[in-house]
């Protein structure tokens, strides 16, 4: 990757989102539409996700050419969202427990979301985090769609027209409604094919009880989706609209970054 200037004045982010099946680097400036690498590790039978990380960290050579101002890692794990007048961090392993099974060896984080006023509470392997911490003792970890959720809710139109949000991404869809600027419902699937995707939203859609006269379907990068999942869906539901990033977010020059996915651009600019 070419570089220029001084590596001071370039604030670059280190941003790792973890799968079921491995991970993925993020690297950018959040000041700058450039030098955009995004990196994948797919973990293998005979590699554990522990080495995988272990070694892509010593080895992948823009962790070594420079020091990054920012490292997050987001983590695909079940979440607990608990209202922030009943949520108490001494008491966070409790909280997630009630209804999410807590897996051996893994330990309970979690993030404020002040627009939503909640804590999504979420677990990470205790090994991972021992990694990340050593190479990356700042480091910040959360919820996978923790920042989506935070961020879309300050879209939300202010007159009583009902919208679905799906977002796609990495083979799973990600869908999430609110009422009243609270969340309603969220929940991610794994799909393959455009009818996986149909099945998911539609029943969420006639589940929410949403009114296809008036209430909306925004799609969140389905270039991500299964081919024609916008064709398909219109066949469907009368409103749907395509989430425009540069909308979104203004002038923030990562928003004009094709690729980047809509979690990863959420959380670089959270508050912008």
């Amino acid at each position: 990757m070419q570089e220029t200037g001084n590596k001071s004045n370039n604030p670059y982010s280190l941003s790792i989102r973890f799968y079921t099946d491995g991970f993925s680097f993020f690297i950018c400036n959040p000041q700058s539409e450039k030098n955009f690498i995004r990196k994948d590790f797919p973990v293998t039978t005979s590699n554990t996700l522990h080495s995988t990380l272990s070694q892509a960290i010593k080895e992948y050579p823009p962790l070594q050419e420079r020091k990054y101002t920012i490292v997050s890692a987001l983590f695909n794990s079940p979440v607990s969202r608990v209202p922030l007048e009943f949520f108490h961090k001494d008491h966070r392993k409790m909280l997630y427990e009630l209804p999410c099974r807590l897996l051996p060896e893994h330990r309970v984080h979690y993030n404020i979301l002040p627009h939503l006023e909640i804590a999504e509470l979420f677990t990470i392997p205790q090994n991972i985090e021992q990694i990340l911490l050593k190479q990356f003792p700042a480091i910040h970890f959360y919820a996978q769609n923790a920042m989506v959720l935070e961020r879309t809710v300050q879209q939300c139109p202010s007159d009583n027209v009902q919208t679905l949000y799906v977002y796609f991404y990495a083979q799973r869809v990600f869908i999430f409604h609110y009422q009243n600027k609270k969340v309603r419902f969220a929940n991610e699937f794994a799909i393959v094919t455009v009818s996986d995707a149909l099945y998911y939203i539609l029943n969420v859609w006639k589940r929410l009880e949403l009114n296809q006269e008036n209430d909306r379907c925004i799609l969140i990068q389905p270039e991500n989706a299964p081919e024609n999942i916008t064709t398909q869906l219109s066949q469907y539901l009368r409103h749907i609209t395509v989430a425009d990033m540069k909308e979104w977010f203004g002038q923030a020059p990562l928003s004009r970054i094709k690729d980047i996915p809509f979690d990863i651009l959420s959380l670089l600019l959270n508050g912008f």
